[in-house]
């Protein structure tokens, strides 16, 4: 968690937190992979998260990391194989 903050007596939390997305592939199927993660995760989506706190906001970073991995490492030796990264902030409220 980034940061947490009191919204008031009555045990109310903000909670933000940074998020990463990364995909991995042949350099075309990593910028289509990016573009459906900002089609998917925007500031106007809505999440269900697991701990049962209440989604509030995604802010999505407003560049996206698009970088070719090293040569030869991995299971992908051989291939050109890149790496592609989205991140954001999730905003949530939690009450305890």
């Amino acid at each position: 968690m980034d940061k947490r903050e009191a919204v008031n007596n009555r045990g109310a939390w903000w909670d933000y937190r940074r998020v990463s997305i990364t995909v991995r592939g042949l350099k075309a199927d990593v910028v289509a992979g990016i573009e459906a993660i900002r089609t998917v995760f925007n500031r106007s989506m809505t999440l269900s998260l697991p701990s049962g706190a209440r989604f509030l906001r995604w802010w999505p970073d407003q560049s996206d990391k698009l970088e070719q991995e090293e040569p030869g490492s991995g299971k992908h030796a051989g291939e050109d194989v890149w790496r592609g990264i989205v991140e954001g902030v999730v905003w949530s409220v939690r009450t305890e």
